[in-house]
């Protein structure tokens, strides 16, 4: 696998890929489209045109705006001498190389309030690809089984 900043990195053959849990992102979204979508229609109901114009923008923004990060949802591509970060555009983010070592730790914490900022590093580099939308056990899971240690 190359490990360079480019479009569409391709995956060893026997690389495990983890894409991004999109029903995290989407939840924030259909709710704030019911929110605007009641009132929308409380602005048809009552034939207020501003209400319906503003309302229907705004209804109009969210899909397009949770369209763009359904799209920028990245993937993680774990194979037996590296891994890689790749975002929704398919740019390579980060990566870990074997070469630098093979023990993983993961640093940060899950916060109710103000999401996760978890990070999966190589111990005693600086290198750290973000895990805010993946679920541990299974980078945990897919890291061990190409031979990846934990701290």
């Amino acid at each position: 696998m190359a490990l360079r900043n480019s479009i569409r990195v391709p995956a060893a053959a026997d690389a495990i890929i983890l894409r991004q849990h999109r029903a995290w992102v989407s939840i924030w979204f259909v709710l704030a489209l019911a929110a605007f979508i009641l009132g929308l229609a409380r602005g048809l109901g009552q034939r207020q045109l501003v209400a319906v114009v503003i309302f229907g923008a705004v209804v109009a923004l969210i899909i397009w705006l949770w369209v763009l990060a359904i799209r920028g949802c990245g993937q993680l591509i774990i194979a037996a001498d590296a891994i890689t970060y790749v975002s929704g555009t398919g740019k390579t983010v980060a990566a870990l190389n074997r070469q630098q070592g093979d023990l993983l730790r993961v640093g940060g914490r899950a916060s109710v309030q103000w999401g996760n900022n978890r990070y999966l590093a190589i111990q005693g580099t600086a290198t750290c690809i973000p895990l805010g939308l993946y679920k541990l056990r299974e980078v945990r899971e897919a890291c061990t089984a190409k031979g990846w240690h934990f701290q």
